[in-house]
């Protein structure tokens, strides 16, 4: 418990702005990558060659886009209640 609150004094040092955007990066460019090489695969396209088309470099912009506004809405949600459980 000590540990965990003095992680969490670190991370509120940084400000709520820099934890919801860190996480929020952290989560959605890894994911909207997974799911455009997935939906490459599902159409059949040829590897490695896929990787260069705008078709991809779209779906992978995008899901990546959407995947860090659903992280950042997350890591919205963890602050708050970490706020409450550390709360002073």
């Amino acid at each position: 418990m000590e540990r965990d609150l003095t992680e969490w004094e670190r991370i509120r040092e940084k400000g709520k702005r820099h934890y919801v955007a860190i996480c929020g990066i952290r989560r959605g460019v890894p994911m909207g990558v997974v799911l455009a090489t997935v939906v490459e695969l599902i159409l059949h396209n040829p590897f490695p060659e896929a990787f260069g088309t705008r078709d991809f470099i779209f779906r992978a912009f995008a899901a990546s886009v959407l995947f860090s506004i659903s992280g950042a809405v997350r890591a919205g949600s963890r602050w708050s209640s970490l706020e409450r459980r550390f709360k002073k």
